[in-house]
């Protein structure tokens, strides 16, 4: 009886070792969510008011890749869970187009790292 008592306690006290060892790396294990984020995320304003244009026309390139980003609450996202790196653009009538090239978007192990991008549109 003595000596079950003595394994189970090594045996917790082995598991709590490795358990805070693999904590201290980092862990082994990441969990990730089942959500698909976007790797931009744009804001146009007027380059004279600093007011925000909701109504533009926002895409982004990576090389033959293309994507026109989808406005929401008068901010823009895309390249959900894409990495790479972009030119990203704002068009408006009445505006001069404004873009942006050398966004790099990354990703770690889950998802890819949100960068922000503020775009001027000048009249």
């Amino acid at each position: 009886m003595r000596s079950a008592v003595i394994r189970r306690l090594a045996f917790t006290a082995l598991f709590f070792s490795l358990a805070s060892g693999l904590a201290a790396c980092g862990g082994l294990v990441k969990s990730c969510t089942m959500v698909a984020a976007s790797g931009l995320n744009v804001t146009v304003v007027d380059d004279a008011t600093g007011q925000p244009i909701c109504d533009a026309t926002v895409t982004a390139a990576d090389g033959s890749f293309t994507e026109t980003l989808e406005e929401t609450g008068c901010s823009f996202g895309g390249a959900r869970e894409r990495p790479g790196t972009y030119t990203v653009s704002a068009a408006k009538a009445g505006y001069t187009t404004a873009s942006q090239s050398g966004v790099v978007v990354t990703a770690d192990e889950c998802h890819v790292r949100p960068v922000t991008v503020t775009l001027r549109l000048a009249r």
